[in-house]
């Protein structure tokens, strides 16, 4: 079905031979051990494989690293950290064997947006010098660098290489089918003790939600670019098994989050009328609200709960409160990067649980400015490179400009009830495939156009 964004130009022939050798290593190794000689395969295969297929890596992190997580919880290594190492070397190994392709452009790092983002850095560093939190602030940084900035860079490479998107978009699509099946694995073999189902005691329903919807936007891309109609099934039939597990969670801002960015995405067709874009949109807006008045899910219960009554919910609301009142009472510099609190009868929350309340409260002026200029140029090279490749009749990057746009528009979303800016690195990931498109779209030598 994904057959053709994953074609390679690799001869495998001259890997024969040391793929002859390994294999007989590892039957030698299963003599003595089979830990040993599994650790031998994976040491072996997944260099191999991300050599084939970079985008491998680098959709595990635009599904946001929940299959590692999920991997580490069950699998126990004697290393700390395992996630995060493995993260790196899924990453570094991806950047490196995808370098012989094509190198990171000038252009790219010479963009207003990645100024943008140096912006937002420097001014979190800032505010470290007034913070009352230092500790979580070098914290939140850090991760930043980690995460959101790295992810920047990653979609970078992709500069007028419209193919190796179609490979991330895939790979993040049937690494989310592989998350899914593993979740009906989890909750079918075991007694879940939790109210709110999560795959592995270390991944966060939400997070858990938010990737397989970002899995399932990837999947539209190829909804909109099959033409035949078994493919368009076997991917419609798909959804029924990646959306149970985010309706399991009980995580209303995914769930919601998805669909109207699912109208987004058909909205921003240009193949279709305005008179059937608003009856599309108002036919899926009544079964929405139709699915939460008759379902006994847990997001229609969660969604339907009065916030006085939901404490998830009222303290949500507290935390942008306490954030308002922040940036109100300091509004030139904020409180200081890492510095925001809210005691609550749990856990003291420590995030606004808000991105743009977040920079605004604690980086104040500057820091609002410098995160509604990213999230707003953003979005304008996102609606430029949809109009640009409409045009001019360029069929593959407009798709590809509707799916990362909608992508973005998910996460940003998302961004806006949980997770601080170290946590919402794919909103960076997909800010980076908008900016390589829009740096894209002037050049003559464009691979997969």
């Amino acid at each position: 079905m994904l057959a053709t964004p994953l074609e390679h130009d690799i001869d495998l022939r001259k890997f024969l031979i040391w793929i002859a050798v390994a294999e007989t290593i590892m039957l030698a190794l299963l003599l003595r051990s089979e830990s040993v000689s599994f650790g031998f395969f994976l040491l072996l295969f997944v260099p191999f494989f991300i050599y084939l297929y970079p985008e491998f890596g680098f959709g595990i992190a635009l599904t946001g690293n929940i299959l590692l997580k999920v991997v580490f919880d069950y699998v126990q290594v004697g290393i700390p950290y395992p996630q995060l190492i493995a993260y790196f070397l899924l990453i570094s190994m991806g950047v490196f064997f995808y370098w012989h392709k094509q190198s990171l452009n000038m252009v790219v790092l010479t963009s207003l947006l990645f100024r943008l983002m140096l912006l937002i850095t420097a001014v979190m560093l800032f505010g470290l010098l007034y913070s009352t939190n230092r500790s979580y602030g070098i914290y939140k940084i850090t991760f930043y660098f980690i995460y959101n900035f790295t992810m920047f860079m990653v979609a970078s490479l992709y500069y007028k290489d419209f193919r190796g998107i179609e490979k991330l978009l895939s790979f993040a699509f049937l690494l989310g089918l592989l998350l899914a099946v593993i979740s009906f694995v989890i909750k079918t073999d075991t007694i879940y003790a939790f109210a709110r189902f999560r795959p592995s005691d270390s991944v966060n329903p939400i997070f858990l939600a938010r990737s397989l919807g970002v899995s399932i936007l990837c999947s539209f891309f190829f909804l909109s670019k099959f033409k035949r109609s078994l493919p368009k099934i076997l991917l419609l039939l798909s959804y029924g098994l990646l959306l149970s597990p985010i309706i399991w969670s009980g995580s209303r801002a995914p769930f919601l989050g998805l669909f109207f960015a699912a109208i987004i995405f058909y909205l921003l067709q240009p193949s279709q009328t305005t008179r059937r874009k608003m009856w599309v949109s108002f036919i899926c807006i009544i079964c929405v609200v139709l699915f939460m008045l008759y379902s006994a899910s847990q997001v229609t219960a969660r969604i339907t709960t009065p916030i006085a009554q939901e404490a998830s919910a009222a303290f949500r609301v507290l935390a942008w409160f306490q954030g308002l009142q922040d940036f109100l009472g300091s509004p030139l510099l904020g409180i200081g990067t890492g510095s925001f609190f809210l005691d609550t009868p749990w856990i003291p929350l420590i995030y606004p649980h808000n991105l743009i309340l977040e920079m605004a409260c604690e980086n104040g002026l500057l820091g609002l400015a410098a995160i509604l200029s990213f999230i707003g140029l953003t979005a304008i090279l996102g609606l430029r490179n949809i109009r640009f490749y409409h045009q001019n009749n360029q069929e593959i990057p407009l798709q590809l400009s509707i799916t990362v746009f909608s992508i973005f528009a998910y996460t940003l979303w998302n961004s806006m009830f949980s997770g601080d800016i170290s946590t919402n690195p794919v909103i960076w990931f997909a800010a980076g495939l908008i900016n390589v498109l829009y740096q894209s779209k002037n050049s003559q030598s464009i691979q997969g156009s």
